[in-house]
């Protein structure tokens, strides 16, 4: 029994360490503790898939990013245009945007449906820029590809934002980071899709009833000359977060 009894006590000395080792292994610091600090990362932001819907010109749009939850990002479709004006004066090209929609990041990702197609008089459908471009009397070519962008634009950065990002170690860098003219820093992802300019007709759309009787037209100023509007004005590179 005196022999046994040094083996004994060995065994139980081996038992507490396991029994230590076991306990220290379930009470170790996890990865995502506060007190663990991860590495910053590079902001990434990406357009996943573009697919057109049942609807005529509606395409839907998703992608994933990680930036803060509840970040606002601008979708756009924009199409190069050609035009004799551009050529004569710059020779920059000229782009149109054919919609736009903000959306938010939802749990990393994000995705929104864009409408190409507007509704001509006659009800037949088009692009916003071939409305204008007929009523100015221009015949710009359109580029056969459709831009898709997904943009954090400097307007949708604010401080709760840059909190969030430090929080969340996202750093405002790498190759999905732009700077705009004046020195801005925004995030920018664009994707191409081959789409054909609108076919087909609908019902016309109903002609708006003045609001006010006719005026006589000889008291009045000549009108101002037609000009493109906002959404649908040719934009030359710069312009195009604007």
């Amino acid at each position: 029994m005196f022999l046994l009894k040094p083996l004994s006590v060995l065994l139980k000395c081996l038992l507490v360490v396991v029994s230590l080792w076991a306990i220290a292994g379930c009470t170790s610091i996890p990865l995502s503790s506060p007190f663990v600090s991860r590495e910053p990362v590079d902001v990434n932001l990406s357009i996943d898939a573009v697919e057109a819907t049942e609807t005529g010109g509606v395409y839907r749009l998703t992608g994933h990013t990680n930036l803060p939850e509840s970040t606002k990002l601008s979708l756009s479709a924009i199409r190069r245009l050609d035009t004799t004006e551009a050529a004569s004066f710059n020779q920059e090209p000229s782009y149109t945007i054919l919609d736009r929609q903000i959306t938010t990041v939802q749990q990393g990702t994000w995705e929104a449906a864009l409408n190409l197609w507007r509704v001509a008089p006659s009800g037949q459908y088009q692009e916003a820029w071939q409305l204008e471009a007929k009523n100015l009397g221009v015949a710009p070519k359109p580029s056969e590809t459709v831009l898709f962008q997904a943009t954090l634009e400097p307007t949708q950065q604010s401080q709760n934002l840059e909190s969030a990002l430090e929080r969340s170690r996202v750093l405002l860098r790498g190759d999905r980071v732009r700077f705009t003219p004046d020195g801005e820093v925004y995030v920018y992802t664009s994707r191409d899709l081959t789409i054909a300019l609108p076919t087909g007709r609908t019902t016309p759309p109903v002609a708006q009833q003045p609001a006010s009787p006719p005026v006589n037209q000889a008291a009045q100023p000549s009108p101002a000359p037609l000009t493109l509007d906002a959404t649908s004005a040719p934009l030359n590179p710069d312009e195009m977060l604007r």
